[in-house]
């Protein structure tokens, strides 16, 4: 009985969302008549598409998956089913994450971010992020789903009846705090990191899903006003740019603060800009040629081969794995990093003489 009310409600919600708004990228003008969609439905189904295909290199399994536990059979359609079953959701037959992207994009119809295009595009965009990690299914779920309960009518009940307990845990850690009095937006902010840490304590993945929601939010920040820009650059420098580095995610690292760097000192971030850019070919050069050097020379002491000869798949199978296990990469620094060594050695561009790094 509880489960049928549950869905009886949810099925409503979804019918009739009413945006909370409690974001500052959202706006809700795609049901207005003028409103003409950037994107349609079979793009932002190609989108999710190519979502799929980026997960299905590292993690086959998931494509396919029913449930999270379950992944060699659809979930139970009998009366102890938790399956949300509405005319506007896909039905328990449906793979995991098909079903978490229609339910996320029903949720989300009829909003649309600053830039136009239909809000579907943000959770899909947090998940490819997700699937950059090569992080696990209910991450992925969780990114599709993460600004449902936040913006839309959808609850945390709805969520732990459609997708279950974990997932249902997740998005709630993810998800801000908002519907309590607050004396001030410093309150409220401090809240919402407090309750951040506490989840990111029961849970890591809650704190790889904010930082990939951070990130893609960061790769829009051109759409809102100079003073947000500023603000949520600031609080993503201070906060989530550490975050990642803790984390030991030196990419999403270098990409937070270089696109803070852009907002926060704008006339010195694209004065660097130039300046790299102008070396950029001579610099692929030496990469490439010291990549070949620091290769030949470790190849040539034996360091990166092995001459045996490994069981695989639990013994079914074999490898040979008397070949190259040595990769070796070269890397410009980030702009932020070189800034402020610039800065903190006092030295111009051309004095600094470390922008390229290599990895063995």
């Amino acid at each position: 009985k509880d489960q049928s009310n549950a869905a009886t409600s949810t099925a409503t919600a979804i019918k009739s969302i009413t945006s909370v708004n409690r974001h500052d990228n959202l706006r809700c003008l795609c049901d207005s008549e003028d409103y003409v969609p950037l994107i349609d439905e079979d793009e932002l189904d190609d989108i999710f598409e190519d979502l799929m295909a980026k997960v299905e290199q590292y993690n086959p399994g998931a494509i396919d998956a029913y449930s999270i536990s379950d992944t060699s059979r659809p979930p139970s359609t009998g009366d102890n089913a938790t399956i949300l079953q509405t005319d506007e959701t896909s039905p328990p037959s449906i793979p995991l994450l098909q079903r978490a992207y229609n339910y996320a994009k029903t949720a989300h119809r009829g909003q649309c971010r600053k830039s136009g295009e239909p809000y579907i595009t943000h959770p899909l965009g947090v998940a490819d992020i997700i699937a950059d990690m090569k992080l696990d299914l209910p991450s992925l779920v969780t990114a599709l789903l993460h600004d449902t309960v936040e913006d839309t009518s959808v609850t945390l009940s709805d969520i732990s009846i459609e997708f279950g307990e974990e997932i249902s845990r997740l998005v709630d850690g993810v998800t801000k705090v908002g519907r309590l009095p607050f004396s001030s937006s410093e309150e409220l902010q401090s809240e919402n990191y407090r309750k951040l840490i506490l989840a990111m304590a029961r849970d890591i993945r809650v704190v790889l899903v904010k930082l990939a929601d951070r990130a893609h939010n960061m790769r829009t920040l051109q759409y809102m006003t100079p003073e947000k820009q500023r603000k949520i650059a600031k609080e993503t420098m201070d906060i989530y740019a550490p975050l990642a580095h803790r984390l030991g995610i030196h990419w999403l690292k270098t990409e937070l603060e270089d696109n803070c760097f852009r907002y926060l000192y704008p006339e010195e971030y694209q004065k660097l800009v130039a300046e790299v850019k102008g070396r950029e070919a001579e610099r692929k050069e030496y990469e490439r040629e010291v990549v070949e050097i620091l290769r030949r020379q470790m190849m040539e002491a034996g360091v990166g081969r092995s001459g045996s000869t490994e069981k695989i798949n639990g013994g079914n199978g074999s490898m040979d794995t008397n070949t190259t296990t040595l990769l070796v990469t070269g890397r410009t620094k980030g702009l932020w990093s070189i800034y402020t060594k610039m800065k903190r050695q006092e030295i111009e561009f051309d004095d600094v003489h470390d922008v390229v790094g290599f990895r063995i």
